[in-house]
């Protein structure tokens, strides 16, 4: 009874982070521990278990899209947990040498 109840909250939470961020259920690619990361899940197959070795109450699992991912990390003293939607950075506009050669030409030192 108390699982149910946890999951129920659990996807709820999650459903809004994703709807939050332009994100459906559907746009999950996999759910995997972050301490045996030899091993992931499908969200289907994870929220469908009665059981699941994923612990829907810990912090340890990250919740993986294409270059998005969710992890959960604790707020300040208080340990208010927090759900965090992530992204791949974006790469800078220019590498190294081509920011380079802009210093010299246009920050010329007198």
């Amino acid at each position: 009874m108390m699982e149910s109840k946890i999951k129920r909250k659990f996807i709820k939470i999650i459903t809004e982070v994703l709807k939050k961020h332009g994100k459906t259920i559907e746009d999950i690619r996999y759910i995997s521990n972050l301490e045996h990361v030899k091993h992931w899940i499908d969200w289907r197959t994870f929220i469908s278990k009665e059981t699941s070795t994923l612990d829907y109450d810990t912090s340890n699992f990250i919740i993986v899209g294409d270059n998005w991912w969710i992890d959960r990390t604790y707020e300040g003293a208080s340990g208010f947990p927090c759900w965090n939607f992530r992204t791949m950075p974006k790469r800078p506009k220019w590498g190294y040498e081509q920011y380079q050669a802009y210093r010299r030409i246009y920050h010329k030192e007198a």
